[in-house]
């Protein structure tokens, strides 16, 4: 069975899924993350994907990684999803609880289905300088 196709990939603080129309509303888009010492704590991160092309039930995982790949996953999300035809349009938000991200650097957001690539996009660390307040 093919992978599905993704649409859209995006990286928030927060979503709202309206119960009356099921439309997702987007809060505070982003695509890095900074702070002013490492490990850097971040209360959550979701992650809003859109995935059509699909065939009936199919496993879901969704990790990030550093981008040299030498360490765990910073967080890893493993579901299913349904596709009732291929025409389908599925909408998923993955909400993490806190996460720890270990140093500076280039990270990836990989999202597989049926163990198959499906896409990937990259989230920037970078450590702020500290106030002088702060020393």
């Amino acid at each position: 069975m093919p992978a599905p196709f993704c649409l859209a990939m995006v990286v928030c603080d927060n979503f709202h899924r309206d119960p009356s129309t099921a439309k997702y509303t987007l809060i505070g888009t982003f695509s890095g993350l900074a702070g002013p010492e490492f490990p850097l704590i971040h209360p959550h991160i979701t992650i809003y994907v859109a995935l059509t092309d699909g065939h009936g039930k199919m496993p879901l995982r969704l990790e990030m990684i550093d981008v040299d790949e030498e360490r765990e996953p910073v967080f890893h999300f493993d579901g299913r999803v349904t596709f009732a035809s291929p025409k389908d349009v599925v909408e998923i938000c993955f909400k993490t609880p806190e996460v720890s991200v270990p140093e500076p650097g280039e990270y990836r957001l990989r999202l597989f289905a049926n163990r198959e690539f499906i896409m990937e996009r990259s989230v920037l660390a970078k450590q702020l300088p500290r106030s002088a307040d702060e020393d």
